[in-house]
């Protein structure tokens, strides 16, 4: 007894999924960073916005961005570089944050504004080129896979 190919596709990115998930990111590291330093109330918020990244990256992936990735190459390197970009900056703002923190003897936390960690969350997670490749590439092939073969005679 052989599976049905949807499940199948399904097992294999739920496979894949977990296997990138245990890599930890940018989002990772901004959520935790945001609860050490702020309140848990602006770490949730962040974790908000790193859904909403997902979820953004999931229905562009749903809507065939793979398939303007492979007309226009280019695209996905500028999301790659304006990804990377980002991460740098944020790198950035951490190293100098940490070098403001050792010059102070008692480290006050400053309270970070709901669409501020939201946004935080979002922007980090969109500009995750893990995600990117993830949702351009792996996801979106198979999540097209019944829509682009339909069943036949041999997988019927």
């Amino acid at each position: 007894m052989s599976l049905d190919p949807a499940i199948s596709t399904l097992l294999s990115v739920a496979a894949l999924h977990v296997l990138v998930l245990v890599i930890p990111g940018p989002d990772v590291l901004l959520v935790s960073q945001t609860a050490v330093a702020r309140s848990r109330r602006a770490a949730l918020l962040a974790g908000a916005g790193v859904v909403g990244g997902i979820a953004c990256w999931a229905a562009l992936a749903l809507l065939g961005i793979n398939v303007l990735f492979a007309h226009f190459a280019w695209i996905h390197g500028v999301i790659r570089v304006a990804g990377g970009l980002y991460l740098l900056f944020m790198a950035f703002n951490l190293w100098r944050s940490s070098l403001g923190a050792q010059a102070q003897s008692a480290p006050v936390s400053t309270p970070l504004g709901d669409f501020r960690a939201f946004r935080s969350g979002f922007l980090t997670n969109i500009a995750n080129p893990k995600a990117a490749i993830f949702f351009g590439s792996v996801f979106s092939s198979a999540a097209c896979f019944r829509a682009c073969c339909p069943p036949t005679a041999a997988t019927a």
